[in-house]
């Protein structure tokens, strides 16, 4: 079954690359020539040229402390974390889409990062012989732990979380979405027209039922930007930045006949203590919850903002939070004709001289 998350009823308009190897190469003809890096890319990746750029695709994410450089042309970048391992009982994890640095140099570029599927659970049995009830598909990888830099180009960044994993037994639960944005020091820096939507993963659905007594619940949805992480968003961009932040969405929970287990919570378009500070020019900032499982969850989860604070900086910004929001700040900067909107129980906000329902 297939689900979109909320749409807002506003539209907003904007005129809007192993161990990294830094080899110094110095021409020696004519007495010296240019300098330049010759880097290693990390493993996984592979480089076709593509148009004035080149298409640089990593199926292995990019590590911590790795660099990927992209070209001076109109690159499209795409990082994709590895797939959690298939263990007994409870699958792995998905690996980390970008934990290290994604560099994308100048040009027209186009990023898109996706934390790994979660692995699947293998038949495990007690040693009693039976079989436990409490299997669980592997959790999605995180979006993006590490730093982003642009240059001064149009850059479209999509940063993803993994999927969480069906389960593929009787009364197992499906395993969570991977937060999109879970770093909590590092940046993304651009110096040219940024657009970004940094989105949860879906959780993955219980585990399907024939004759079981058991019956097993849909994962979560990851959030966009996770709970206790930091996004900054750094550089002299002239025109702003556009941020959407949306929860993934809750995985489907099993039913037979009239019993039912309860799909997974959407995630929070930003969740708790998280913080998210723009550039300090003309920003849009939208945040949107992702959308419960089937059958809908007993708690009520789904939020744009909870427990999170987005400061907008300066410049004449807008903020609009397409589902309800709770325990949240809102700092519109110094603007003379800065907007929040909201769909229901506005954040507490600070500076914004026009604040409304959508």
């Amino acid at each position: 079954m297939s689900r979109r998350h909320r749409s807002s009823s506003c539209a907003v308009g904007l005129g809007t690359r192993a161990l990294v190897l830094g080899v110094l190469v110095a021409g020696v003809a004519g007495g010296g020539g240019p300098v330049a890096w010759a880097q290693a890319d990390p493993p996984g990746c592979t480089r076709t040229a593509q148009g004035t750029g080149e298409r640089i695709e990593c199926t292995e994410g990019v590590p911590a402390g790795i660099t990927l450089r992209g070209t001076d042309g109109d690159d499209e970048i795409v990082i994709t974390g590895r797939d959690g391992a298939d263990t007994p009982r409870y699958g792995e994890r998905g690996g980390v889409g970008n934990a290290g640095t994604v560099d994308s140099g100048e040009g027209v570029d186009t990023i898109t990062i996706t934390g790994g599927t979660g692995g699947n659970a293998l038949d495990y049995t007690l040693e009693d012989g039976d079989r436990p009830a409490d299997f669980r598909g592997g959790n999605g990888g995180h979006g993006n732990t590490g730093s982003i830099i642009t240059g001064g180009g149009t850059t479209t960044v999509t940063i993803t979380g993994g999927r969480g994993r069906d389960t593929a037994f009787e009364g197992g639960r499906g395993g969570q979405g991977g937060d999109g944005w879970a770093a909590t020091n590092a940046t993304l820096s651009t110096t040219g027209t940024l657009n970004m939507t940094i989105t949860g993963g879906d959780g993955g659905n219980g585990g399907p039922v024939d004759t079981s007594t058991t019956l097993g619940g849909g994962g979560d949805g990851g959030d966009g930007i996770a709970a206790n992480s930091r996004l900054t968003v750094t550089g002299s961009s002239p025109v702003g930045a556009t941020l959407t932040a949306l929860g993934g969405n809750g995985g489907d929970g099993a039913t037979l006949g009239e019993r039912v287990r309860p799909g997974g919570v959407g995630g929070s378009g930003a969740a708790q203590v998280s913080q998210t500070t723009m550039t300090p020019n003309n920003d849009v900032v939208i945040a949107g919850a992702g959308t419960p499982g089937s059958p809908a969850p007993s708690t009520i989860r789904e939020f744009s903002l909870i427990g999170a604070r987005v400061d907008a900086r300066d410049g004449d910004d807008s903020v609009i939070t397409m589902d309800r929001t709770q325990s949240s700040t809102v700092v519109c900067g110094r603007g003379n004709n800065d907007t929040y909107l909201y769909e229901t129980d506005p954040a507490s906000r600070r500076g914004c001289e026009t604040v409304g329902r959508q």
